[in-house]
């Protein structure tokens, strides 16, 4: 379980090599950009203890100025109220409606509670900060919980489908290492929390990579990923939600570097239609791009050229029943 895991045990695990994932050309430069802005490095920020006294890891705070368990900065893309726990005053704060997936700025949609997690990510301070909800987040609860990297680039992985499709590595144990900005709360009397992996953009010139996430929680099985593309000058996060895509889906685009538009009018997205997914291997599903065009009502800037460029290209993502086995394995 990530969260009793020792981050000096984590160190020293990357630093030596003893882990199975730690092999191959690849593993110096992933892991320098992974760690080097983290490891070694003392916390300026206060300390928040995550679990009960005696099973607890400490990691630092997060902003969060209403307590609803979203960091001010992943407010921004949530499109809700910093400084307002309940943005829609429809009796669910927030962070629940955001992990849950129901519309935090809409009081008629109410979130169906349940085990859940949810990732998203973003550039801010120069990184690219991968945030990650989760909920019922109590000690007790998580049984398992593991962070997967994956890009067709990593040829020499140990897993998934190097080579032909998506090599993946396993990077669970470095979530202690990796983990701040942690931000708590509670739904229905259970801990709901998120934290922040930042990461040192030059994974990006790796492009694409997929962030794939697992969880039991309680007892509930829970899945996200998220592919990350460049295009022209435009890095760009797709969040897959809690499906894979297919005929007739289509995902949201949006680019990695938060410049808002000046008004209403210009708030546009990516939307972006897919194809069935094909399988590639044992981990990866291919898809095709069978539309991409600039929709109205975003939350930034539609990433405009880039968007349209999508169309007809293939993304690869990790297949959903590839990650559910991972939890059992």
């Amino acid at each position: 379980m990530f969260l009793a895991r020792r981050k000096d045990s984590m160190t020293r695990w990357w630093r030596t090599g003893e882990g199975a994932v730690a092999r191959g050309s690849f593993v110096a430069t992933l892991t320098a950009a992974f760690v080097a802005s983290f490891v070694g490095a003392a916390p300026t920020s206060p300390r928040f203890e995550f679990g009960a006294t005696s099973a607890r890891a400490e990691f630092p705070d997060g902003v969060d100025s209403d307590g609803d368990g979203l960091s001010d900065d992943l407010e921004k893309f949530s499109d809700t109220n910093a400084n307002n726990a309940d943005t829609d005053d429809d009796g669910y704060d927030d962070g629940a409606e955001w992990v849950l997936r129901s519309d935090p700025n809409d009081a008629s949609s109410l979130p169906d509670p349940r085990p859940a997690l949810r990732t998203y990510a973003y550039e801010a301070e120069g990184v690219l900060r991968v945030s990650t909800t989760f909920y019922p987040s109590n000690l007790d609860l998580i049984e398992a919980f593991a962070f997967f990297a994956a890009s067709p680039q990593f040829t020499d992985a140990v897993e998934g489908d190097p080579g032909s499709g998506l090599g993946v590595i396993d990077l669970s144990d470095v979530v202690p290492v990796l983990a701040t900005n942690v931000c708590a709360t509670s739904f229905l009397g259970l801990g709901l929390a998120s934290f922040d992996m930042d990461i040192d953009l030059s994974v990006m010139r790796s492009a694409p990579i997929v962030l794939g996430w697992a969880a039991r929680l309680a007892g509930g099985e829970t899945i996200d990923q998220l592919y990350l593309g460049t295009e022209g000058a435009t890095n760009f996060v797709v969040a897959s939600g809690g499906t894979v895509a297919g005929v007739g889906v289509a995902l949201v685009a949006q680019p990695l570097q938060p410049v808002p538009p000046p008004s209403e009018e210009n708030r546009e997205y990516c939307s972006i239609g897919f194809s069935d997914g094909v399988p590639v291997g044992v981990a990866t599903l291919e898809y095709t791009v069978t539309s991409a065009a600039c929709a109205p009502d975003g939350l930034l800037y539609c990433i405009d050229t880039d968007c349209t460029a999508l169309a007809d290209q293939t993304f690869l993502m990790l297949d959903y029943g590839y990650l559910q086995a991972k939890l059992d394995g």
